[in-house]
């Protein structure tokens, strides 16, 4: 491994592994890896964590977006908003959401998507029948 290499590759994840901790480079070029890595399981950590957030963010304005078109281009919508935090749902003991109450929410995304299709084809044809 060369200087180069190491300044350009290795120390950059280490310096962003690192970074909340208040690490120097010099403090990483002094340092070993196996010191180092709970800095980086930590990083890892962190980053899972925000992805969770996203993607339950994500989950927020699906339902939200999905109503609001079910209710716009549907006469008899039936979609709710989700009714309670989806955090509210998880296992205290573990942090997670038991099995059975994840499949359920599938199978109510995947019924409102198969209602907005629906109600979609019936207004097409609607639309193409008065043509």
């Amino acid at each position: 491994m060369t200087w180069e290499f190491y300044c350009e590759e290795i120390r950059p994840y280490w310096l962003l592994a690192t970074k909340e901790y208040g690490f120097t480079a010099d403090d990483i070029d002094w340092s070993c890896p196996a010191d180092l890595e709970p800095y980086a399981k930590a990083y890892r950590m962190q980053l899972q964590q925000q992805d969770s957030q996203l993607h339950m963010m994500g989950m927020y304005v699906l339902s939200a977006v999905s109503v609001a078109i079910e209710r716009n281009f549907s006469k008899r919508a039936k979609g709710k908003y989700i009714e309670k935090p989806l955090l509210s749902d998880m296992d205290h003991r573990n942090g997670t959401m038991a099995e059975n109450e994840m499949q359920k929410q599938r199978e109510l995304f995947v019924a409102r998507l198969e209602a907005m299709g629906a109600n979609f084809r019936i207004g097409q044809k609607r639309a193409e029948n008065e043509d």
